[in-house]
């Protein structure tokens, strides 16, 4: 329950957007949030697996008309991701390096903030919540003939990060209101479900709405996903090694559609948390590692 002074200003929005019969409401669920809200009311179901289908069927319940999967836009992210790689890569001269992805916005500030040399060599594309947002006011508005001034977009994340990602000005691209309207956690989730006396263990499974079909028809967290990307695009081989600590994968690419004379290596790496990252810059000058 929320205390009657207490309820945060974003759960506030979403049960009036929720309450509004003119507006058409529009969730999504981030890969992590599963995990989570399930521990909290511990639901499982018999094979020691998360019921998915009873978080889609709770959040159907609260009143929302649509529920998505964040990992469908996920794989648009990567796909751009690979797509931008490859165009740098075959013009190494107009960029910086590393490419360094640009997925998640507590990354991305702390580069700015720490690393501030290295932002030019963040990745352009939009985080898999944004890339939704502006999916859900112009694709998905226009495929169900809803007006986007009345499409309210909640995302429910796993970090408070999305939420002052969310309130850029930049992310505004889709209509000219904010392409995610509200972004709640999982905390305030499980308290909105608790508040309207909602058990999910009691529902009958439910499945994530879609937009379009998946691109990539796999969750292997978003590092395999990114080298995976740029291996569908030209069709790459994807050796996995491991130098000096780091996780790595290196590609041999031959990009005979774009080049056929062009055959070159690049490397992928992967640094958990900032002592990693910090680790990993340390080894791109003196040991000579292009990633």
């Amino acid at each position: 329950m929320f205390p009657s002074s207490g309820r945060p200003a974003s759960v506030s929005k979403v049960l009036r957007a929720l309450a509004d019969p003119e507006i058409t409401t529009v969730v999504q669920v981030a890969p992590a949030v599963r995990v989570a809200w399930a521990e909290v009311f511990g639901v499982v179901n018999k094979d020691k697996q998360v019921p998915v289908g009873k978080l889609v069927a709770a959040l159907k319940r609260l009143g929302f008309d649509y529920v998505f999967d964040t990992n469908f836009t996920a794989d648009l992210t990567i796909m751009e991701e690979g797509s931008e790689f490859i165009e740098r890569f075959t013009h190494r001269g107009k960029y910086r390096w590393p490419m360094f992805t640009s997925c998640c916005p507590g990354w991305v500030r702390f580069l700015k903030t720490e690393l501030p040399n290295y932002t030019e060599n963040l990745s352009t594309a939009k985080s898999p919540q944004q890339m939704f947002g502006a999916v859900a006011k112009s694709c998905f508005a226009e495929k169900k003939g809803i007006d986007p001034h009345k499409l309210f977009v909640v995302s429910i994340m796993p970090c408070s990060a999305k939420r002052a990602e969310s309130e850029l000005p930049t992310m505004k691209d889709a209509c000219g209101d904010r392409d995610v309207d509200v972004v709640l956690t999982t905390r305030e989730m499980v308290r909105l479900f608790r508040s309207d006396c909602i058990v999910p263990a009691e529902l009958e499974e439910a499945k994530f709405d879609r937009i379009f079909e998946p691109q990539l028809a796999y969750c292997s967290g978003y590092y395999r996903k990114a080298t995976d990307g740029t291996h569908r695009i030209d069709y790459f081989p994807l050796p996995v090694i491991t130098v000096d600590g780091f996780c790595n994968v290196v590609i041999d690419l031959d990009c005979v559609t774009v080049n056929s004379k062009l055959r070159r290596e690049a490397a992928f790496a992967l640094a958990y948390e900032q002592l990693g990252v910090y680790e990993f810059v340390k080894l791109l000058r003196p040991k000579g590692f292009f990633y």
